[in-house]
């Protein structure tokens, strides 16, 4: 397919009506009565007839074109394919949501393709080409159009091909219809069918699946279908059931109350009916069975009850033995409720260990309780409170208390241990915890008895609680069983009042998160987000201190930027490859990663002994009081920016719930970096279309009005210099000024439209420029430019601001003849590539230890060359000239073009 310059196809009379199709009849007839008309050569010509019935039926048949072309819901094309003019009607213009400015004229087929989903246009095209090499009998293709608006359309285009005496396509013409609303009745439809189809495959795995068993019995109590399920509740296999009479299962003392809930059951008004019985299982034992029985609506009106029934056999012996328990628990329920109220009275978690402790005397009697709280990660138990008298030391050793087998039982098995006799040496127990003792205090224990419980909540091991007696064989198994139930209040009671603690701290989280996102996006400089950032953050995470620190992507470092906490300089200067240490692997892996800082002391000791890290680390825990960090990176979904490092003072078990928490603040923050970055360059971008707008207004308005004035003078010049010869010098003067004033006018628009350089590049356009400045000015200009460097816009634009600035300066201040203008690329001192700007002129030049108030000119180059990440120097003497040299990195980069 050829895709050439935009030409007209259509031609359109005063009305606008289309003519296009019917020029090639009208011409043709047009050209034979003019034929004719000549070689007859009066009026009489006896093909005048002919003539004008040709033109009747052109002008009907345009009219019938025209008529067609309103009435049709189809676009309408008819694509040349030798010019590649194409001819679009006004529906295809209103299918794909493009303004017709013209009319139909100017399109070719780049207008069509340009238009076509870049997934579809591979497809659409091999349709065409299949046409047009006469593979298929017309092309037809349906795909999706993008619209100006970004709406994607579905389109269905069909089209024939015209051919030539050697068969070679030379026209196509089609027409293409939007089907946007029956491709979304199609997904509609698919998408109901998908629905359906998991809703069936859902309801199967539900029946043949479940726990319950269900069953379909018709009037007469004959099972027409069974579950699988059935198999495991009664040991029957499905077939087994089907045609017998449910009523036969069932136990001859529940048959009656069976078959009265069936009959309540079958009329189709009444609701589902419930009903307990016992029935057979295929071992001939009975199983109580729970049966919910309905009868729902049937559309062949056939009379069926669906029975869904679920094993209680558990349910209902656990109900009977507590039925025969209930006279001996009543007392201990009512002081267990008496407790539950006393624990429940408090959320906080200090004041609800000592109300434990306080009740637990009215419950179990003991010399010392020890509330422990579980640490799974590091293996030990913690004393939270105790009651009774112990000693420093074994306080100490409490605090941080390695499990001992005694205690894993007790945690694993989730079941109190108790020890009768600390005494008895065939007890296994009470060996070893004398064992432990005697290794861990140097003596046997003080007490004689020992009961263990197990504090569970939702299914989790919080603690345990101990009790000791100094009386042998205090604890039996009715205590224990008691005060497991007091230990399960307990338990409940810490793990609501930690629950109600993490809420109150989600709440503060949540504020300060909502306080992070207004202040994320509002309109502060990046250094202000870092800083806030940090303050957020360590109050989020509860840490003591926080740094952050930003990538560097040119030299794969991240260099410390900001802290909040730590030591005044403690972070000064300090950088971190990226991959290495805990803030490089996070950033590089783009995951939240935490670590105790004393084993990666332990494991550096042994690495590398004297190493700048260790040093660094060891740092951290001396003077910052750090034993825990957390390394969050800093990722938006367009790039990484870098990482923030928290640092703890006391070890930290994180869990899924903390490092997403972690991770949710990296992310926003990072978006408030970016947020930032793309502010700055809205701001550029404004900047540039309001310039662009200006030389645009400056353009359509001043520049034509001088050109005019210009044509004009040039006119008057050649009048009056053959009538006037004495007004010649006053046109001639007039003249001077409008080309002067068209050519500042020009340079003007070409400083201000920012878009050539990405249209004809840094040379063309500092070829331009200054070739006018040169002109205007008169100066000699020498310049060697060289090829277009590869280097960003943004960058282009820098030394084109740079060098024009120079040059004014040149023209404003030097008093010079000559200018020269290099530009070249070269490496700089560590290798890598550059390009280099070079200004020299043979002015006075000026003395570059003084002052020049009020000019800034010089600031103004060395600032826009440092922040494109350049560098400037300038070099002058008194009457030795000026040079100016500004360099850029020439890194290869998609955003660079030329």
């Amino acid at each position: 397919m050829c895709i050439g310059t935009i030409r007209a196809v259509c031609n359109f009379g005063p009305s606008g009506e289309v003519t296009s199709m019917l020029q090639p009849i009208t011409q043709a007839v047009t050209h034979g009565a003019t034929g004719a008309h000549a070689d007859a050569g009066n009026d009489g010509d006896p093909l005048k007839p002919q003539l004008e019935h040709a033109r009747l039926m052109a002008r009907l048949h345009e009219e019938r074109l025209q008529l067609l072309l309103q009435t049709s819901g189809d676009g309408l094309w008819d694509w040349n394919l030798r010019t590649d003019e194409l001819y679009l009607s006004d529906r295809w213009f209103n299918i794909t949501g493009l303004p017709n400015n013209n009319g139909g004229n100017g399109a070719v087929s780049a207008l069509w393709l340009s238009l076509i989903h870049p997934d579809d246009i591979e497809r659409v095209m091999s349709a065409v080409y299949g046409h047009l090499r006469n593979e298929t009998p017309r092309f037809e293709a349906e795909y999706r159009v993008v619209c100006p608006d970004g709406e994607a359309r579905w389109i269905h285009s069909r089209g024939v091909a015209n051919r030539d005496e050697r068969g070679q396509p030379h026209r196509m013409v089609g027409s293409h219809r939007d089907i946007g609303e029956r491709k979304r009745a199609e997904d509609r439809i698919r998408e109901s069918q998908e629905i359906i189809r998991r809703n069936e495959e859902r309801f199967r795995a539900l029946i043949e699946n479940g726990s319950d068993m269900i069953s379909m019995v018709d009037t007469s109590g004959a099972v027409t279908y069974q579950s699988p399920s059935i198999v495991r509740t009664l040991g029957y296999v499905s077939d087994e059931v089907i045609g017998t009479n449910a009523i036969n299962l069932i136990h001859p003392d529940d048959r009656e109350a069976a078959f009265e809930a069936l009959k309540q059951g079958l009329p189709l008004e009444q609701g589902p009916v419930t009903a307990q019985v016992r029935v057979r299982h295929h071992d001939g034992a009975y199983r109580w069975l729970e049966v919910i029985i309905s009868s729902p609506h049937n559309q062949t009106g056939e009379r069926r009850l669906i029975l869904n029934s679920r094993d209680i056999t558990e349910r209902v012996e656990a109900t009977a033995v507590l039925e025969r328990e209930v006279a001996r628990r009543t007392r201990e329920l009512q002081t267990l409720l008496t407790i539950n109220r006393t624990v429940s009275s408090t959320l906080d978690l200090s004041s609800l260990l000592e109300t434990i402790l306080d009740t637990a005397g009215s419950v179990v009697e003991a010399d010392v309780v020890n509330l422990f709280e579980l640490d799974e990660r590091a293996q030990t138990l913690k004393l939270l409170k105790y009651r009774g008298e112990q000693s420093a030391d074994e306080l100490a050793a409490l605090s941080n208390w390695a499990l001992t087998r005694f205690d894993n039982d007790v945690i694993d098995n989730r079941r109190p241990l108790i020890i009768r006799d600390m005494a008895d040496a065939s007890d296994t127990a009470a060996a070893a915890v004398t064992s432990v003792h005697r290794e861990r205090f140097g003596s046997v224990p003080r007490f004689a008895a020992r009961m263990c419980l197990p504090l569970i909540a939702r299914d989790r091991v919080l603690g345990v609680m101990t009790f000791d007696s100094s009386k042998t064989g205090y604890y039996t198994e009715s205590i224990a069983n008691f005060a497991v139930a007091f230990a399960s209040q307990a338990a409940a009671a810490i793990e609501n009042a930690r629950l109600y603690a993490a809420e109150q701290m989600r709440l503060k989280i949540a504020e300060g998160m909502r306080e992070q996102v207004r202040m994320l996006n509002s309109n502060i400089s990046r250094d202000e987000i870092f800083s806030r950032v940090l303050q957020q953050v360590t109050g989020a995470m509860m840490a003591n201190a926080a740094a952050v620190f930003e990538l560097d992507k040119d030299s794969k470092m991240l260099e410390s930027r900001h802290s909040h906490g730590l030591p005044s300089g403690f972070n000064a200067n300090l950088s971190v490859p990226l991959g290495v240490s805990l803030i490089g692997q996070a950033v590089q892996e783009r995951r939240v990663t935490t670590q105790d800082i004393e084993s990666l002391i332990q494991t550096l000791r042994a690495e590398e002994p004297a190493g700048e890290r260790l040093a660094y680390l060891e740092s951290l825990r001396d003077r910052v009081n750090c034993r825990w960090l957390m390394a969050i990176p800093l990722i938006s979904d367009r790039e990484v920016y870098g990482g923030i490092v928290l640092y703890f003072s006391a070890p930290r078990n994180s869990g899924g719930e903390d490092l997403a928490l972690a991770a949710t603040i990296g992310y926003q923050s990072a978006l408030g970096i970016e947020n930032s970055r793309l502010r700055e360059e809205a701001a550029k971008s404004a900047i540039a279309q309001e310039r662009y707008r200006i030389a645009r207004d400056l353009h359509d308005s001043v520049s034509q009005a001088l050109y005019g004035i210009s044509l004009g003078a040039r006119t008057a010049k050649q009048i009056v210099a053959l009538e006037s010869p004495r007004a010649t010098d006053a046109v001639e003067y007039v003249l001077s000024l409008a080309e002067g004033g068209l050519a500042e006018m020009r340079a003007i628009i070409l400083e201000l439209s920012p878009e050539n350089l990405t249209s004809e590049g840094l040379v063309i356009v500092l070829q331009k420029q200054m070739g006018i400045l040169a002109m205007r000015h008169k100066l000699k200009l020498d310049l060697k430019l060289g090829e277009e460097p590869y280097i960003p816009v943004q960058h282009k634009e820098a030394l084109y601001r740079i060098s024009m600035e120079a040059m004014q300066n040149v023209i404003k201040h030097a008093q010079a003849t000559t200018v020269e203008v290099s530009m070249c690329t070269n490496s700089d001192a560590n290798g890598r590539p550059q390009v280099r700007i070079t200004l020299r002129d043979d002015g006075k030049g000026f003395d570059l230890n003084r002052t020049f108030p009020g000019h800034m000119g010089l600031s103004n180059m060395r600032e826009r060359a440092e922040g494109a990440g350049g560098q400037w120097d300038i070099s002058s003497r008194p009457g030795k000239g000026t040079t100016i040299r500004v360099t850029m990195p020439l890194a290869v980069d998609d955003s660079a073009d030329g």
